[in-house]
């Protein structure tokens, strides 16, 4: 049986989407006989990447001298255009219905916000879950613009899996702001996150208990825990940091600062 072609070629379903985003396109299915036809599907990509997947059903039923649309459903994880054509042919008949294809993918928009709350020099995290749908393991980079926000270098996603990564927040001040978070490789794109940071309020540190009689004095060590302090919020913001050290009224003295 040759195949005989019912409609012409020169129609192309041309596509702008975002990468990360589900997309359905209607195609339109003719049937030119008072008869009902059944169409099977045929896509033939020709310039698609791995991470890309356009599919639709095996067959269309299309009743007598109507029209029926067929859904394709398209997914890409990177920037770029995907290519091919879409066939649906009677196959008792061999005659056909051919449409060309071409989807543009561009950048991916956020992929969701994340809530970091906690009092300051405390530590906080979530936990977010990234799919990788290849066949090959996929190194990925992770970038954030707050420095007190604390991520891993890079992960590394199982190929047909998935991996976590830990996002945590140490807050410096008492203080709201945004930040982004981005994780990133050729074979999957960029994965962009928002993150909503809040500081709030410490409570005490600590306690220091002193007991003496009127008129004596008792020196305790309470300089090495400031020290301690400074070290730690230096590691956080990657400055050397000294702290001023006060304590109300005159009846004890220490040190003015700690370093």
């Amino acid at each position: 049986m040759q195949s005989s072609r019912v409609t012409n070629s020169d129609e192309t379903v041309m596509r702008q989407v975002a990468a990360k985003q589900a997309h359905v396109q209607s195609v339109k299915v003719a049937n030119w006989l008072n008869k009902p036809q059944r169409f099977k599907v045929v896509i033939d990509l020709q310039q698609a990447d791995a991470a890309t997947q356009l599919t639709a059903p095996p067959h269309v039923d299309v009743a007598g001298l109507s029209q029926k649309d067929c859904k394709l459903h398209f997914h890409t994880l990177i920037e770029g255009q995907t290519t091919g054509s879409i066939t649906f042919q009677n196959q008792t008949t061999g005659e056909y219905i051919f449409y060309n294809l071409a989807f543009t993918a561009g950048p991916a928009g956020l992929q969701g916000t994340l809530q970091l709350e906690g009092p300051v020099r405390s530590r906080v995290s979530q936990t977010l879950t990234i799919s990788n749908p290849l066949k090959t393991e996929v190194v990925m980079a992770v970038t954030c613009s707050s420095k007190q926000v604390m991520v891993p270098s890079s992960v590394t996603v199982p190929a047909g899996a998935s991996a976590n990564v830990e996002v945590a927040y140490r807050p410096l001040l008492v203080a709201e702001g945004d930040a982004s978070l981005k994780l990133s490789s050729k074979a999957l794109g960029t994965y962009e996150y928002q993150l909503k940071l809040k500081g709030t309020a410490a409570g005490p540190e600590g306690s220091l208990s002193i007991t003496v009689p009127l008129g004596s004095s008792e020196a305790q060590v309470w300089l090495e825990t400031c020290v301690h302090t400074a070290h730690s919020v230096g590691h956080i913001a990657h400055l050397p940091v000294t702290l001023l050290c006060r304590v109300p009224g005159t009846a004890f003295v220490m040190a003015s600062t700690a370093s």
